[in-house]
């Protein structure tokens, strides 16, 4: 495995630790260049001074004169592009406090090759959505959302269930409620992982977001979900596409969870690019996010887009009864839809210029 280009500074009292993590970022990541420090207090001098822009930045915890948490909140003022990643032997009492902790990533000590081909693909997965300057350095100022750990990850990928059981309910209600009868195999499919993945955040977002709050809104998306694709199908979308527009409704559930977890902890709403980079760490296929946010910014609209972008504008809004009404109405179609959305526009135009 290869990274991209990527400018390593490695922070440990322990030369030992050093030489091994050198190392193993080399042979496992492809990562040639590298720069080591023993002495925290040299840190401020690098990013300062040096002519190399650090891409990435990892320090032990337990170090004498600085410990690792005030050297992150240094390189996060002084650097705030650079990805952080604290490492530590105690990783659980230290995640436990981990809103009060400015890195992006934690990476057990001592480490496994695992763990640090692990690291890689959280990095190549962050690089897959793209960002202007501002809001890199936005993204590196805001404070830590919770990222899947390699044992996790692995079992997000391959569809182990997890051990919190907290959200079964949700997969019994899916099995249940009359939608699922009208899904086919992939969209259930999806609906599993996605329930797999809301599992796996809870346990480190039920002190902020909470549970019910996590439910409420997995059941809204997913209701919108299916009718969009239930009303995809009638309208003759091939099955494939329609099973897309049910990927990127479903998926944006995320969005809403991680964007709950910045509003508990006071602070401003990020711009949607910022969400969709944790629902891609999280397993949110690339295409898909990319695909919804051309879906949202986009003029020039499809029919499949417009099902997709109806069906996105209602999960708060005001006007989600009227597009509703036509999802469920058997002798509506896409023209029905275009019809609404058209004059839908034109009236807040008129509301607008009245203001």
């Amino acid at each position: 495995m290869k990274i991209k280009s990527t400018n390593v500074l490695i922070l440990d009292d322990d030369k030992l630790i050093l030489r091994a993590l050198s190392k193993s970022l080399s042979r496992a990541l492809g990562v040639d260049n590298v720069v080591t420090l023993n002495d925290a207090t040299l840190v401020d001098h690098y990013l300062t001074s040096s002519e190399i822009e650090f891409n990435l930045f990892i320090t032990d915890f337990q170090m004498p004169v600085l410990n690792g948490l005030e050297v992150l909140q240094i390189v996060q003022q002084h650097s705030p592009k650079t990805t952080r990643v604290l490492m530590s032997g105690d990783l659980e009492n230290l995640q436990t406090n981990s809103k009060q902790i400015p890195a992006n990533i934690f990476l057990p000590k001592p480490f496994s090759i695992d763990d640090i081909k692990h690291l890689g693909s959280l990095l190549d997965e962050i690089a897959t959505v793209h960002f202007q300057e501002e809001e890199l350095i936005q993204l590196g100022l805001m404070p830590y959302v919770p990222i899947p750990d390699e044992k996790t990850h692995s079992d997000i990928r391959v569809g182990t269930p997890t051990e919190n059981h907290q959200l079964d309910r949700l997969n019994q209600a899916v099995c249940a409620s009359a939608e699922s009868s009208m899904l086919s195999s992939k969209c259930l499919e999806v609906t599993h992982n996605l329930i797999q993945i809301l599992e796996a955040i809870t346990d480190q977002l039920i002190d902020t977001v909470g549970i019910n709050k996590i439910k409420e809104a997995f059941q809204h998306y997913y209701e919108w979900a299916a009718r969009s694709y239930k009303f995809a199908i009638r309208n003759t979308v091939k099955q494939q596409e329609a099973e897309i527009i049910f990927q990127i409704i479903l998926s944006y559930v995320l969005n809403h969870v991680f964007r709950e977890y910045l509003r508990e902890l006071s602070m401003k709403t990020y711009e949607m690019q910022l969400l969709d980079r944790f629902a891609v760490i999280w397993g949110v296929e690339p295409f898909i996010v990319e695909r919804r946010r051309n879906i949202l910014n986009s003029s020039n609209l499809s029919e499949n887009d417009f099902i997709t972008r109806a069906a996105l504008n209602c999960l708060d809004n005001s006007k989600s009864q009227n597009i509703l009404d036509i999802f469920e109405s058997d002798t509506s179609d896409i023209h029905s839809l275009t019809m609404y959305l058209d004059g839908s526009k034109r009236e807040d135009i008129i509301k607008e210029g009245i203001l």
